[in-house]
């Protein structure tokens, strides 16, 4: 079997996670999909790792999604507060994302 080019979790907020292994770069409709949105906004993790992909206008939503806190934590921020991350957020291995 042949490793899989790029490997996405795809992380909810109660804390559970998807992996996707993929043979292509991910799209723009994929993240979209994955995310449940149409606007992405991208992060790097706290310790440099991860690249991670998120509702760009989640906090604008009405209800706000969740708090994520898997990605909170992956990005250094506080679980409470306007730097909170909220909604899916879609994961991968720093320098895969073009």
């Amino acid at each position: 079997m042949i490793a899989a080019a790029y490997r996405v979790r795809i992380i909810q907020p109660d804390g559970s996670s998807e992996i996707k292994d993929l043979d292509h770069e991910p799209t723009l409709e994929e993240y979209y999909k994955w995310i449940g949105c149409e606007m992405i906004e991208l992060i790097k993790s706290h310790n440099g790792m991860y690249e991670m992909v998120l509702d760009e206008e989640a906090k604008l939503k009405d209800p706000v999604p969740a708090t994520n806190p898997v990605a909170c934590d992956l990005a250094g921020t506080p679980h409470v507060g306007h730097f909170r991350i909220v909604g899916v957020v879609v994961a991968q291995a720093i320098g895969t994302l073009s």
